[in-house]
Protein backbone atom coordinates (compact mmCIF):
# COMPACT_ATOMS: atom_id res chain seq x y z
CA UNK A 1 0.00 0.00 0.00
CA UNK A 2 1.15 3.43 -1.03
CA UNK A 3 2.17 6.00 2.39
CA UNK A 4 2.06 9.23 1.51
CA UNK A 5 4.52 11.47 4.15
CA UNK A 6 3.65 15.61 3.95
CA UNK A 7 6.77 17.69 3.16
CA UNK A 8 6.31 20.45 5.51
CA UNK A 9 7.52 24.32 4.45
CA UNK A 10 11.30 24.96 4.84
CA UNK A 11 10.21 27.93 7.46
CA UNK A 12 14.01 29.17 8.06
CA UNK A 13 14.45 29.31 4.41
CA UNK A 14 11.38 31.15 3.66
CA UNK A 15 12.09 33.85 6.88
CA UNK A 16 15.85 34.05 5.73
CA UNK A 17 16.06 38.08 4.97
CA UNK A 18 16.78 39.35 1.48
CA UNK A 19 20.23 41.04 1.12
CA UNK A 20 19.35 44.34 -0.67
CA UNK A 21 22.01 47.02 -2.64
CA UNK A 22 20.60 50.38 -4.66
CA UNK A 23 22.45 51.59 -7.10
CA UNK A 24 22.77 55.46 -8.04
CA UNK A 25 24.25 57.71 -10.43
CA UNK A 26 23.97 61.06 -11.25
CA UNK A 27 25.60 62.95 -14.11
CA UNK A 28 27.25 65.83 -14.89
CA UNK A 29 24.58 66.97 -18.16
CA UNK A 30 21.63 66.63 -16.44
CA UNK A 31 22.43 66.50 -12.37
CA UNK A 32 25.13 69.07 -11.60
CA UNK A 33 24.74 68.91 -7.78
CA UNK A 34 25.97 67.01 -5.17
CA UNK A 35 22.58 67.29 -3.53
CA UNK A 36 20.78 64.79 -5.94
CA UNK A 37 22.92 61.99 -5.71
CA UNK A 38 23.14 62.35 -1.57
CA UNK A 39 19.16 62.26 -1.66
CA UNK A 40 18.87 59.06 -3.78
CA UNK A 41 21.86 57.81 -1.23
CA UNK A 42 19.64 58.84 1.86
CA UNK A 43 16.41 57.64 -0.03
CA UNK A 44 17.68 53.89 -0.60
CA UNK A 45 18.88 53.84 2.90
CA UNK A 46 16.09 54.31 4.57
CA UNK A 47 13.59 52.52 2.31
CA UNK A 48 15.69 49.13 2.84
CA UNK A 49 17.05 49.36 6.42
CA UNK A 50 12.99 49.88 7.23
CA UNK A 51 11.65 46.64 5.49
CA UNK A 52 11.83 43.97 8.81
CA UNK A 53 12.14 40.92 5.34
CA UNK A 54 15.48 42.92 4.20
CA UNK A 55 19.26 43.28 5.04
CA UNK A 56 21.05 46.23 4.18
CA UNK A 57 24.22 45.24 1.54
CA UNK A 58 25.32 48.28 0.87
CA UNK A 59 24.87 51.58 -1.45
CA UNK A 60 26.53 51.63 -4.54
CA UNK A 61 26.70 55.11 -6.75
CA UNK A 62 29.15 57.16 -9.55
CA UNK A 63 29.24 61.18 -9.48
CA UNK A 64 29.34 62.98 -12.76
CA UNK A 65 29.96 59.87 -14.95
CA UNK A 66 28.08 58.97 -18.54
CA UNK A 67 25.65 55.99 -18.39
CA UNK A 68 26.07 54.62 -21.87
CA UNK A 69 29.39 52.61 -20.62
CA UNK A 70 30.63 50.75 -17.66
CA UNK A 71 34.44 52.21 -18.55
CA UNK A 72 35.26 53.99 -15.39
CA UNK A 73 31.93 53.18 -13.63
CA UNK A 74 33.53 52.40 -10.43
CA UNK A 75 30.62 51.80 -8.03
CA UNK A 76 28.66 49.80 -10.65
CA UNK A 77 31.69 47.31 -11.55
CA UNK A 78 32.17 47.10 -7.55
CA UNK A 79 27.94 46.33 -7.22
CA UNK A 80 28.72 43.49 -10.01
CA UNK A 81 31.77 41.94 -8.71
CA UNK A 82 29.96 41.54 -4.81
CA UNK A 83 26.35 40.71 -6.69
CA UNK A 84 28.76 37.93 -8.53
CA UNK A 85 30.75 37.12 -4.97
CA UNK A 86 27.37 35.62 -3.61
CA UNK A 87 26.44 39.47 -1.25
CA UNK A 88 23.76 40.40 -2.82
CA UNK A 89 19.82 39.13 -3.95
CA UNK A 90 18.58 42.22 -5.18
CA UNK A 91 18.76 45.17 -6.42
CA UNK A 92 17.19 48.22 -6.67
CA UNK A 93 17.66 51.38 -8.94
CA UNK A 94 15.53 54.53 -9.80
CA UNK A 95 15.22 53.78 -13.39
CA UNK A 96 16.65 51.82 -16.59
CA UNK A 97 18.39 55.55 -17.85
CA UNK A 98 19.91 55.40 -14.76
CA UNK A 99 21.33 51.80 -14.25
CA UNK A 100 22.38 51.83 -17.93
CA UNK A 101 21.42 53.91 -21.63
CA UNK A 102 22.87 51.26 -23.78
CA UNK A 103 20.88 48.28 -24.40
CA UNK A 104 23.52 45.95 -25.40
CA UNK A 105 25.53 46.44 -22.50
CA UNK A 106 22.09 46.58 -20.15
CA UNK A 107 20.72 43.05 -21.26
CA UNK A 108 24.08 41.41 -20.99
CA UNK A 109 24.33 42.95 -17.51
CA UNK A 110 20.40 41.86 -16.04
CA UNK A 111 21.05 38.34 -17.68
CA UNK A 112 23.98 37.98 -16.16
CA UNK A 113 22.34 38.65 -12.90
CA UNK A 114 19.69 36.80 -13.52
CA UNK A 115 21.75 33.55 -14.68
CA UNK A 116 23.57 33.94 -11.06
CA UNK A 117 20.15 34.62 -8.89
CA UNK A 118 20.26 38.84 -8.49
CA UNK A 119 17.21 40.44 -8.94
CA UNK A 120 17.38 44.10 -10.46
CA UNK A 121 14.41 46.28 -9.83
CA UNK A 122 13.36 50.18 -11.44
CA UNK A 123 10.96 52.11 -9.60
CA UNK A 124 10.21 54.64 -12.04
CA UNK A 125 9.01 51.46 -14.77
CA UNK A 126 7.94 49.33 -12.03
CA UNK A 127 9.70 46.41 -13.78
CA UNK A 128 11.95 43.54 -12.26
CA UNK A 129 14.35 40.86 -14.28
CA UNK A 130 12.41 38.83 -12.26
CA UNK A 131 8.70 39.82 -13.33
CA UNK A 132 7.13 37.54 -16.47
CA UNK A 133 7.47 39.47 -19.08
CA UNK A 134 10.42 41.99 -17.23
CA UNK A 135 13.41 41.57 -20.43
CA UNK A 136 10.47 42.57 -23.14
CA UNK A 137 9.84 46.00 -21.74
CA UNK A 138 13.36 46.34 -19.95
CA UNK A 139 14.37 46.28 -23.84
CA UNK A 140 11.76 48.96 -25.09
CA UNK A 141 12.16 51.18 -22.48
CA UNK A 142 15.90 50.83 -22.33
CA UNK A 143 16.05 51.88 -26.30
CA UNK A 144 14.13 54.68 -25.39
CA UNK A 145 16.57 55.46 -22.80
CA UNK A 146 19.52 55.30 -24.89
CA UNK A 147 18.05 57.54 -28.09
CA UNK A 148 17.34 60.20 -25.13
CA UNK A 149 20.64 60.42 -24.25
CA UNK A 150 22.11 60.63 -27.71
CA UNK A 151 19.50 63.52 -28.52
CA UNK A 152 20.90 65.17 -25.46
CA UNK A 153 24.54 64.61 -26.50
CA UNK A 154 23.21 65.98 -29.55
CA UNK A 155 21.81 69.55 -27.93
CA UNK A 156 24.77 69.77 -25.87
CA UNK A 157 27.26 69.67 -28.51
CA UNK A 158 25.07 71.71 -30.79
CA UNK A 159 25.28 74.34 -28.05
CA UNK A 160 28.86 73.63 -27.41
CA UNK A 161 29.76 74.40 -30.89
CA UNK A 162 27.76 77.87 -31.14
CA UNK A 163 29.28 79.07 -28.55
CA UNK A 164 33.01 78.87 -30.12
CA UNK A 165 31.88 79.90 -33.28
CA UNK A 166 30.95 83.29 -30.78
CA UNK A 167 34.61 82.70 -29.27
CA UNK A 168 32.93 81.99 -25.86
CA UNK A 169 34.36 79.03 -23.62
CA UNK A 170 32.46 76.18 -22.96
CA UNK A 171 33.12 76.96 -18.77
CA UNK A 172 36.85 76.64 -17.91
CA UNK A 173 39.37 74.11 -19.05
CA UNK A 174 41.18 73.53 -15.78
CA UNK A 175 44.92 75.13 -16.44
CA UNK A 176 47.60 76.10 -14.42
CA UNK A 177 48.20 79.29 -13.33
CA UNK A 178 44.94 80.13 -13.69
CA UNK A 179 41.10 79.61 -12.19
CA UNK A 180 38.15 80.38 -14.31
CA UNK A 181 36.22 82.92 -12.43
CA UNK A 182 32.87 84.34 -13.68
CA UNK A 183 33.34 83.22 -17.14
CA UNK A 184 36.88 84.33 -17.53
CA UNK A 185 40.89 83.13 -16.72
CA UNK A 186 42.44 84.63 -13.31
CA UNK A 187 45.96 84.56 -13.08
CA UNK A 188 46.87 83.16 -9.76
CA UNK A 189 50.64 85.13 -8.94
CA UNK A 190 52.50 82.36 -7.45
CA UNK A 191 51.47 79.41 -10.11
CA UNK A 192 52.27 81.97 -13.09
CA UNK A 193 55.78 82.40 -11.52
CA UNK A 194 56.29 78.57 -12.10
CA UNK A 195 54.61 79.15 -15.79
CA UNK A 196 57.59 81.66 -16.38
CA UNK A 197 60.47 79.85 -15.01
CA UNK A 198 59.58 76.73 -17.04
CA UNK A 199 59.47 78.70 -20.26
CA UNK A 200 62.33 80.75 -19.33
CA UNK A 201 64.44 77.18 -18.63
CA UNK A 202 63.73 75.98 -21.90
CA UNK A 203 65.14 78.70 -24.17
CA UNK A 204 68.09 78.44 -21.79
CA UNK A 205 68.60 75.20 -22.80
CA UNK A 206 67.34 73.45 -19.90
CA UNK A 207 65.12 70.08 -20.58
CA UNK A 208 61.81 69.42 -19.71
CA UNK A 209 63.12 66.67 -17.40
CA UNK A 210 65.48 68.79 -15.63
CA UNK A 211 62.79 71.48 -14.93
CA UNK A 212 60.81 68.82 -13.86
CA UNK A 213 63.28 67.94 -11.08
CA UNK A 214 64.05 71.20 -10.07
CA UNK A 215 60.13 71.81 -9.15
CA UNK A 216 59.29 68.40 -7.35
CA UNK A 217 58.10 69.79 -4.35
CA UNK A 218 55.95 72.10 -5.98
CA UNK A 219 52.31 70.64 -6.85
CA UNK A 220 50.90 70.47 -10.34
CA UNK A 221 46.98 71.16 -10.65
CA UNK A 222 45.98 68.33 -9.76
CA UNK A 223 48.00 68.01 -6.56
CA UNK A 224 50.88 65.62 -8.50
CA UNK A 225 54.36 66.25 -8.86
CA UNK A 226 55.20 68.09 -12.25
CA UNK A 227 56.93 65.69 -15.13
CA UNK A 228 58.60 65.79 -18.35
CA UNK A 229 55.14 65.25 -19.95
CA UNK A 230 52.81 67.93 -18.03
CA UNK A 231 55.65 70.87 -18.74
CA UNK A 232 56.13 69.46 -22.54
CA UNK A 233 52.39 70.83 -22.31
CA UNK A 234 52.85 73.57 -20.62
CA UNK A 235 55.16 74.47 -23.23
CA UNK A 236 52.94 74.37 -26.16
CA UNK A 237 49.53 75.77 -24.76
CA UNK A 238 48.93 78.95 -26.06
CA UNK A 239 46.52 79.85 -23.27
CA UNK A 240 49.23 81.43 -21.46
CA UNK A 241 49.47 84.42 -23.86
CA UNK A 242 46.19 85.30 -23.25
CA UNK A 243 44.55 83.64 -26.54
CA UNK A 244 42.36 81.24 -26.95
CA UNK A 245 42.43 78.03 -29.37
CA UNK A 246 39.09 76.26 -29.03
CA UNK A 247 37.65 73.10 -29.81
CA UNK A 248 41.04 71.50 -29.28
CA UNK A 249 39.42 68.07 -29.11
CA UNK A 250 36.14 66.65 -29.35
CA UNK A 251 34.63 63.33 -28.05
CA UNK A 252 33.12 60.58 -30.56
CA UNK A 253 30.08 58.95 -31.36
CA UNK A 254 27.16 58.69 -28.30
CA UNK A 255 28.16 55.27 -27.05
CA UNK A 256 32.13 55.30 -26.75
CA UNK A 257 32.02 59.61 -25.76
CA UNK A 258 36.03 59.49 -25.70
CA UNK A 259 37.54 62.58 -25.94
CA UNK A 260 40.23 62.72 -28.45
CA UNK A 261 42.78 65.35 -30.30
CA UNK A 262 41.11 67.15 -33.02
CA UNK A 263 43.43 66.64 -35.92
CA UNK A 264 41.03 68.57 -37.88
CA UNK A 265 38.54 66.72 -38.58
CA UNK A 266 36.07 69.53 -36.75
CA UNK A 267 36.72 73.27 -37.70
CA UNK A 268 38.71 75.15 -34.81
CA UNK A 269 38.58 78.99 -33.32
CA UNK A 270 41.28 81.38 -32.48
CA UNK A 271 40.29 83.74 -29.77
CA UNK A 272 42.53 86.91 -29.82
CA UNK A 273 43.07 88.87 -26.38
CA UNK A 274 40.65 86.73 -24.53
CA UNK A 275 42.20 86.94 -21.29
CA UNK A 276 45.27 88.56 -18.96
CA UNK A 277 48.38 86.56 -20.41
CA UNK A 278 51.31 84.88 -18.05
CA UNK A 279 53.79 84.96 -21.35
CA UNK A 280 54.37 87.27 -24.18
CA UNK A 281 53.37 86.21 -27.65
CA UNK A 282 57.22 86.94 -28.69
CA UNK A 283 58.30 84.35 -25.85
CA UNK A 284 56.30 81.99 -26.89
CA UNK A 285 56.88 82.01 -30.63
CA UNK A 286 60.82 81.61 -29.59
CA UNK A 287 59.65 78.38 -27.66
CA UNK A 288 58.07 77.03 -30.67
CA UNK A 289 61.22 77.66 -32.58
CA UNK A 290 63.37 76.05 -30.30
CA UNK A 291 60.26 73.28 -30.22
CA UNK A 292 60.57 72.55 -33.88
CA UNK A 293 64.09 72.85 -34.22
CA UNK A 294 64.69 70.04 -31.41
CA UNK A 295 62.54 68.12 -33.50
CA UNK A 296 64.54 68.46 -36.17
CA UNK A 297 67.33 67.50 -34.81
CA UNK A 298 66.11 64.54 -33.01
CA UNK A 299 63.83 63.06 -35.91
CA UNK A 300 66.83 63.48 -38.45
CA UNK A 301 64.95 66.39 -40.31
CA UNK A 302 61.89 64.23 -40.91
CA UNK A 303 59.23 64.64 -38.18
CA UNK A 304 57.27 61.59 -39.02
CA UNK A 305 60.32 59.05 -38.00
CA UNK A 306 60.30 58.86 -34.13
CA UNK A 307 63.98 58.92 -32.16
CA UNK A 308 63.46 55.55 -31.41
CA UNK A 309 61.24 52.68 -33.54
CA UNK A 310 59.09 52.13 -30.95
CA UNK A 311 58.47 55.50 -29.50
CA UNK A 312 54.47 56.05 -29.83
CA UNK A 313 53.19 53.02 -30.60
CA UNK A 314 53.62 50.93 -27.56
CA UNK A 315 50.41 51.09 -25.44
CA UNK A 316 50.07 49.90 -21.89
CA UNK A 317 46.89 47.48 -21.62
CA UNK A 318 46.34 47.98 -17.96
CA UNK A 319 46.19 51.86 -18.01
CA UNK A 320 45.96 53.47 -21.74
CA UNK A 321 49.04 55.24 -21.64
CA UNK A 322 52.26 55.47 -23.52
CA UNK A 323 55.29 53.12 -23.10
CA UNK A 324 58.37 55.32 -22.57
CA UNK A 325 62.37 54.41 -22.94
CA UNK A 326 63.76 53.70 -19.78
CA UNK A 327 67.60 53.61 -19.35
CA UNK A 328 69.50 51.94 -22.21
CA UNK A 329 67.26 49.34 -23.74
CA UNK A 330 64.50 49.40 -21.81
CA UNK A 331 60.53 50.16 -22.09
CA UNK A 332 57.91 50.89 -19.48
CA UNK A 333 54.81 52.34 -18.61
CA UNK A 334 55.07 56.14 -18.30
CA UNK A 335 52.24 55.92 -15.08
CA UNK A 336 53.98 53.15 -13.79
CA UNK A 337 57.04 54.95 -13.82
CA UNK A 338 56.53 58.71 -12.96
CA UNK A 339 52.76 57.57 -10.89
CA UNK A 340 53.67 54.20 -9.94
CA UNK A 341 49.76 53.69 -10.71
CA UNK A 342 50.38 50.69 -13.26
CA UNK A 343 52.16 47.41 -12.59
CA UNK A 344 52.48 46.67 -16.59
CA UNK A 345 55.34 44.86 -17.10
CA UNK A 346 59.03 46.38 -18.41
CA UNK A 347 60.44 45.34 -21.70
CA UNK A 348 63.91 45.03 -23.04
CA UNK A 349 64.06 46.61 -26.51
CA UNK A 350 66.38 43.48 -28.23
CA UNK A 351 63.98 41.39 -27.08
CA UNK A 352 60.95 43.62 -28.79
CA UNK A 353 63.58 43.85 -31.72
CA UNK A 354 63.43 39.77 -32.37
CA UNK A 355 59.77 39.69 -31.90
CA UNK A 356 58.90 42.24 -34.44
CA UNK A 357 61.85 41.85 -36.88
CA UNK A 358 60.07 41.92 -40.14
CA UNK A 359 56.97 43.08 -39.40
CA UNK A 360 55.35 46.36 -40.42
CA UNK A 361 53.58 47.41 -37.49
CA UNK A 362 51.79 50.57 -35.91
CA UNK A 363 50.55 49.85 -32.13
CA UNK A 364 52.01 47.27 -29.97
CA UNK A 365 49.06 46.75 -27.09
CA UNK A 366 50.83 44.97 -23.89
CA UNK A 367 48.72 42.75 -22.14
CA UNK A 368 49.80 41.00 -19.28
CA UNK A 369 52.62 39.04 -20.96
CA UNK A 370 51.40 39.37 -24.21
CA UNK A 371 52.34 41.65 -26.83
CA UNK A 372 48.92 42.74 -29.27
CA UNK A 373 50.80 43.40 -32.63
CA UNK A 374 48.57 45.84 -35.09
CA UNK A 375 49.88 45.78 -38.51
CA UNK A 376 49.74 48.30 -40.77
CA UNK A 377 48.02 46.01 -43.35
CA UNK A 378 45.26 46.04 -40.47
CA UNK A 379 45.57 42.51 -39.16
CA UNK A 380 46.62 42.07 -35.56
CA UNK A 381 48.77 39.03 -34.55
CA UNK A 382 49.23 37.69 -31.14
CA UNK A 383 53.18 37.37 -29.46
CA UNK A 384 54.35 35.95 -26.35
CA UNK A 385 56.94 38.08 -24.43
CA UNK A 386 59.20 36.15 -22.06
CA UNK A 387 61.04 38.61 -19.67
CA UNK A 388 64.79 38.80 -19.43
CA UNK A 389 64.62 40.53 -16.08
CA UNK A 390 66.75 38.89 -13.69
CA UNK A 391 64.03 38.34 -11.24
CA UNK A 392 62.72 36.15 -14.43
CA UNK A 393 65.64 35.05 -16.37
CA UNK A 394 67.64 33.00 -12.97
CA UNK A 395 65.91 29.83 -13.36
CA UNK A 396 66.43 27.19 -10.45
CA UNK A 397 69.28 25.39 -12.27
CA UNK A 398 70.92 28.52 -12.70
CA UNK A 399 70.79 29.67 -8.88
CA UNK A 400 72.37 26.41 -7.90
CA UNK A 401 74.82 26.55 -10.19
CA UNK A 402 75.85 30.01 -8.80
CA UNK A 403 75.73 28.37 -5.22
CA UNK A 404 78.19 25.79 -6.40
CA UNK A 405 80.59 28.15 -8.20
CA UNK A 406 81.18 30.41 -4.97
CA UNK A 407 81.38 27.27 -2.64
CA UNK A 408 83.81 26.02 -5.53
CA UNK A 409 86.07 29.76 -4.93
CA UNK A 410 85.76 30.07 -1.36
CA UNK A 411 83.52 32.70 -1.42
CA UNK A 412 81.31 33.84 1.84
CA UNK A 413 78.40 31.65 0.41
CA UNK A 414 76.09 29.41 2.87
CA UNK A 415 75.04 26.09 1.65
CA UNK A 416 71.32 27.29 1.60
CA UNK A 417 71.96 30.13 -0.61
CA UNK A 418 70.72 29.75 -3.58
CA UNK A 419 68.16 26.91 -2.24
CA UNK A 420 65.94 28.06 -0.55
CA UNK A 421 62.50 29.40 -2.48
CA UNK A 422 59.50 31.18 -1.05
CA UNK A 423 55.98 29.59 -2.54
CA UNK A 424 54.26 32.50 -1.72
CA UNK A 425 55.94 34.89 -4.08
CA UNK A 426 58.40 32.53 -6.11
CA UNK A 427 61.31 35.15 -4.97
CA UNK A 428 64.40 33.13 -2.81
CA UNK A 429 65.45 33.39 0.78
CA UNK A 430 68.68 35.99 1.38
CA UNK A 431 71.08 35.16 4.34
CA UNK A 432 71.14 37.92 7.24
CA UNK A 433 73.47 37.84 9.87
CA UNK A 434 74.33 40.18 12.78
CA UNK A 435 77.29 38.70 15.16
CA UNK A 436 76.76 41.91 17.08
CA UNK A 437 72.90 41.31 17.77
CA UNK A 438 72.95 37.79 17.73
CA UNK A 439 71.30 37.33 14.51
CA UNK A 440 71.59 34.42 12.06
CA UNK A 441 68.57 33.35 9.78
CA UNK A 442 67.28 33.82 6.25
CA UNK A 443 64.67 36.13 4.48
CA UNK A 444 62.07 35.89 1.88
CA UNK A 445 63.41 38.85 -1.05
CA UNK A 446 59.57 39.43 -1.26
CA UNK A 447 59.41 41.22 1.73
CA UNK A 448 60.85 44.09 0.37
CA UNK A 449 58.57 44.83 -2.39
CA UNK A 450 56.11 47.57 -1.91
CA UNK A 451 53.20 44.92 -1.15
CA UNK A 452 55.27 42.63 1.13
CA UNK A 453 55.59 39.02 1.37
CA UNK A 454 54.30 37.40 4.47
CA UNK A 455 56.62 34.22 4.40
CA UNK A 456 58.57 33.74 7.40
CA UNK A 457 62.09 34.09 8.42
CA UNK A 458 64.58 30.66 8.87
CA UNK A 459 66.84 30.44 11.51
CA UNK A 460 70.69 29.08 10.00
CA UNK A 461 69.94 26.76 13.39
CA UNK A 462 66.88 25.15 12.34
CA UNK A 463 68.04 24.46 8.92
CA UNK A 464 71.36 22.76 10.03
CA UNK A 465 68.78 20.82 12.19
CA UNK A 466 66.66 20.00 9.68
CA UNK A 467 68.68 19.53 6.59
CA UNK A 468 72.19 19.40 7.75
CA UNK A 469 73.51 18.50 4.64
CA UNK A 470 73.23 20.21 0.93
CA UNK A 471 74.49 17.89 -1.61
CA UNK A 472 72.52 16.81 -4.71
CA UNK A 473 69.98 19.08 -3.59
CA UNK A 474 68.43 21.36 -5.84
CA UNK A 475 65.43 23.24 -4.60
CA UNK A 476 63.78 23.90 -1.13
CA UNK A 477 60.39 25.01 -1.36
CA UNK A 478 59.37 26.90 2.03
CA UNK A 479 55.75 27.38 2.50
CA UNK A 480 54.26 27.21 5.98
CA UNK A 481 54.98 24.59 8.20
CA UNK A 482 56.90 22.46 5.55
CA UNK A 483 59.85 22.29 3.60
CA UNK A 484 59.64 20.62 0.38
CA UNK A 485 63.26 19.11 -0.57
CA UNK A 486 63.79 18.50 -4.19
CA UNK A 487 67.02 16.71 -5.32
CA UNK A 488 68.81 16.41 -8.33
CA UNK A 489 67.95 13.27 -8.78
CA UNK A 490 63.94 14.13 -9.37
CA UNK A 491 63.18 12.46 -5.96
CA UNK A 492 61.05 14.75 -3.20
CA UNK A 493 61.04 14.75 0.92
CA UNK A 494 58.58 16.70 2.54
CA UNK A 495 59.83 17.92 6.38
CA UNK A 496 57.57 19.80 8.96
CA UNK A 497 58.65 22.65 10.40
CA UNK A 498 57.55 25.55 12.70
CA UNK A 499 59.29 28.10 14.54
CA UNK A 500 61.60 28.27 17.81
Amino acid sequence: MKRITKVPLNLAQQTKKKRVAAYARVSVETERTHHSLGTQITYYNELIRLNPAWEFAGIYYDEGISGTSRENRDGFNRLIKDAEAGRIDIILTKSISRFARNTIDLLKTIRHLKEIGVEVRFEKENLSTFGMEGEFWITVLASFAEEEVQSIRRNVKWGIRKRFKQGLMHGGSQIYGYRWVDGNYVIVPEEAEVVRHIFANYLAGISAEKTAKELKGIKAFRGGDFDDATIRGMLGNITYTGNLLLQKKFYTDDIEHRKIKNNGELPQYYVENSHEPIIDMATFEKVQKRIAERRKELYFRDPSIPIYPYTGKIICGNCGKNYIRCGRDGWCCSSKKYHKACDGINLNEKMLEKITEGMDFTKIEVAGDELLITLSDGKSVTKKYISTARADYWADSRNVEKHRRCLAKGKRASKYTGLLKCTNCGEYFCHRKNEAKGLDYWRCKGARRPMPCSNWNLKTSLLESLIPETEGIERIDVSDGILSVNYESGGRKEIAWKEE
